[in-house]
């Protein structure tokens, strides 16, 4: 890249550390860091009003813009500190792929949330100062059901539900949120 934009692996926000997906994968850490809750406004329709609603995302691509190139001598091992005292304008902006605020699960209380397809394609990018400065993770709503599964262990046809994880595709419609 440029020396307007930068690539990160991770970034701190308020205290909280965030790592992209790969960084989390790569790292092998316990505690899972590239998951993140914000805030964003959205319209139902184009000239709708706007609300503010929370936005869940796994992190893909963390990035440093600047608004103009700054110094290369003030950006030689950048650091916090260093960026605080930058002139150049900057922003601190996550690609995530994103999941909707489907509701509390009755039983459990916990938050679920679902893909979001049109976020993917419209608006990816998210403003980090807009994050809420806390770790989450995701966790598939019914993971397995015994009742599912064959002798062999091999799932049923047409056995999933709505919401249970797909372990041949690793995919699910909905989601828990763990607050870590």
């Amino acid at each position: 890249m440029d020396n307007w934009v930068w690539s990160l692996s991770h970034c701190t926000v308020d205290g909280t550390l965030f790592r992209t997906r790969t960084s989390q994968i790569r790292k092998k850490t316990k505690t899972d860091n590239s998951c993140l809750v914000g805030e964003v406004r959205v319209r139902e329709d184009e000239n709708g009003p706007a609300r503010t609603a929370k936005c869940y995302g796994v992190i893909k691509k963390l990035l440093l813009h600047f608004m103009y190139p700054p110094p290369k001598k003030h950006t030689y091992k950048l650091n916090k500190r260093k960026l605080e005292k930058l002139d150049v304008p900057w922003i601190l902006v996550a690609e995530c792929l994103w999941y909707e605020h489907l509701g509390k699960h009755e039983t459990t209380g916990l938050v679920r949330i679902t893909p979001n397809g049109h976020w993917q394609e419209g608006c990816s990018i998210h403003n980090m100062c807009n994050t809420l400065p806390m770790n989450v993770s995701f966790w598939p709503e019914v993971p397995f059901d015994v009742h599912h599964f064959g002798e062999d262990g091999e799932p049923l046809p047409g056995a999933m539900r709505k919401g249970q994880y797909d372990f041949r595709t690793g995919l699910t419609e909905v989601l828990n949120v763990i607050h870590m």
